[in-house]
């Protein structure tokens, strides 16, 4: 970074005071139609290193702008979560699209009783017509330069822009094995008639069930008698009873297409699974003098971007390398490769590594 100032190549926002850098790899405009994209590595300070904030596979601030992606930020139940069964209190309930109460009628009557807990070792949960989800989720877009957020619209089954822009923006509705969501598909259009077509590769996070536990995490234990003095774990695990165990939380930019010629932009990827503890909240209880470590995890399938094959012959090949230490599953980029008619124009090597400070 500090080669990158002397240089002169760096920039700082005078209102933030944080450093910003981008790295052209690869621009292409199509000369058969309005077909355009381009690949770049940008770096940005922000506001500072954030406690739990996790590197890209390029290293801690900086980030690859190529391809794109639709990302859900989940507000009560997922909007698509289509219902199994309302009656049966180990299924989970309506997400917004399928919630057959209208909003406007206001909360059920069951939502305004508090009940009588009459056992102190019985587990409670609300009726899922009860917690039918009657809040929208948000969904953040980021390709070609563009980002934005929109909500759903369970009528027209069109997405509704929180800004001003004239795309267009449509989901395709399907059910999916083990997943309890049901959107399979966006496709937005833009103003000069590029269709973005995010389909067939998904972030997708499992549900997970919280126990205690050993100090490995390995071992489900029932709940402790808490003693003084003791330190008791909890962490998450898979489950049996838990019926479709998968959510998709987000959409990766599958190809774009030009509908007035038909030439596509296409993106690969290869899956990465995550299964690793992202963070250990700590509960103490002073009266009687025990602890609690609750060990977060993250399990999820992701996607890495591998490849870009352009209508004119052109490729942008992306290679991985080491393993990631901090996040097991996932892998750092090596290379990018730019390549036309299979041979070489330009090749980036990228090399990353851990700092620790003793």
């Amino acid at each position: 970074l500090i080669n990158l100032f002397y240089i002169g190549i760096a920039q700082v926002s005078l209102q933030t005071g944080s450093a910003n850098y981008s790295l052209p790899i690869f621009n292409w405009q199509d000369q058969k139609s309005r077909l355009n994209s381009s690949v770049s590595i940008n770096y940005t300070s922000g506001n500072g290193l954030k406690t739990n904030e996790v590197a890209s596979n390029l290293g801690q601030g900086w980030n690859l702008q190529a391809g794109g992606v639709i990302t859900r930020t989940q507000v009560g139940e997922p909007d698509d979560q289509k219902p199994r069964n309302t009656n049966d209190l180990t299924k989970y309930p309506s997400g917004y699209l399928y919630n057959t109460k209208p909003i406007e009628s206001g909360a059920p009557v069951a939502l305004t009783k508090y009940p009588l807990f009459e056992q102190r070792n019985q587990l409670y949960k609300q009726h899922n017509s009860v917690a039918a989800d009657r809040e929208l989720d948000q969904f953040s877009y980021q390709f070609n330069g563009r980002s934005g957020v929109f909500v759903l619209d369970p009528v027209s089954n069109k997405g509704v822009s929180l800004g001003d822009t004239k795309m267009q923006i449509d989901f395709e509705l399907e059910d999916m094995p083990n997943t309890r969501t049901t959107i399979k598909a966006f496709n937005i259009k833009d103003e000069n008639g590029l269709i973005f077509r995010f389909k067939n590769f998904f972030t997708k996070v499992r549900v997970l069930k919280n126990s205690f536990c050993d100090a490995s995490l390995n071992r489900q234990q029932v709940q402790p008698k808490f003693e003084n003095g003791n330190v008791y774990h909890e962490s998450f695990f898979p489950d049996a009873s838990i019926v479709n165990e998968y959510i998709i939380n987000s959409w990766h930019l599958a190809e774009i297409e030009d509908a007035l010629t038909g030439r596509k932009i296409t993106f690969n990827y290869t899956p990465r699974m995550i299964n690793t503890v992202s963070g250990i909240d700590i509960m103490y209880n002073g009266n009687n003098n025990y602890a609690i470590l609750s060990h977060k995890k993250s399990d999820f399938t992701t996607q890495e971007l591998s490849s870009i094959l352009y209508p004119d012959g052109h490729t942008v090949t992306l290679n991985y390398g080491k393993d990631r230490i901090d996040l097991p599953g996932a892998k750092a980029l090596a290379s990018i490769d730019v390549l036309y008619q299979g041979r070489y124009l330009s090749k980036h090597q990228l090399n990353t590594t851990y700092v620790i400070l003793n």
